[in-house]
C-alpha cells in the first residue's frame, strides 16, 4: 500500500508539472485566439464578409474549446493537490499511465469513458 502511495505522489508530481506546462500554452494560446478575433476587418464585398464572418465563427468555436480544455486542466491540478489524481472518477480504479500520458487531465480510465460515451 505504502508502494502504491508513493508511485501515486510520484506520478502526481510528474503529470503536474505536464497539465502545468499545458495550462500555459493554452493560455497563452487562447490570448493569440482572442486577439485574432478581437482584430476588426473591413472587407468590400459580400464574399470577403461571408468569409470573415466564417472565420471569426470558427475562432470562437477554438476558443470555446480552448476554455473547455482548460477547465479539464485546471480540475486535474486540482486532483493532483488533493491527492486524487489518476483516480477514476466514475470506478475508482487507478487511471493507466499509458492514458494519463496520452490525456492527461482525463477524469475516467478507458473503460467508464467509453461507457459514459455510449450513454
Amino acid at each position: 500500500m505504502l508502494a502504491t502511495k508513493r508511485t501515486r505522489v510520484s506520478r502526481s508530481r510528474v503529470f503536474g508539472k505536464m497539465l502545468k506546462s499545458k495550462r500555459d500554452e493554452l493560455l497563452g494560446q487562447m490570448q493569440d485566439w482572442r486577439a485574432g478575433v478581437l482584430v476588426e476587418r473591413e472587407t468590400e464585398d459580400e464574399v470577403g464578409q461571408a468569409s470573415w464572418a466564417q472565420m471569426e465563427h470558427l475562432a470562437f468555436a477554438t476558443l470555446e474549446q480552448g476554455q473547455k480544455t482548460l477547465a479539464e486542466v485546471e480540475a486535474a491540478l486540482e486532483r493532483v493537490d488533493s491527492g486524487t489524481y489518476g483516480v477514476c472518477e466514475s470506478c475508482g480504479e487507478s487511471i493507466p499511465e499509458a492514458r494519463l500520458r496520452a490525456l492527461a487531465w482525463t477524469r475516467y480510465c478507458l473503460k467508464c469513458a467509453e461507457r459514459i460515451r455510449r450513454n
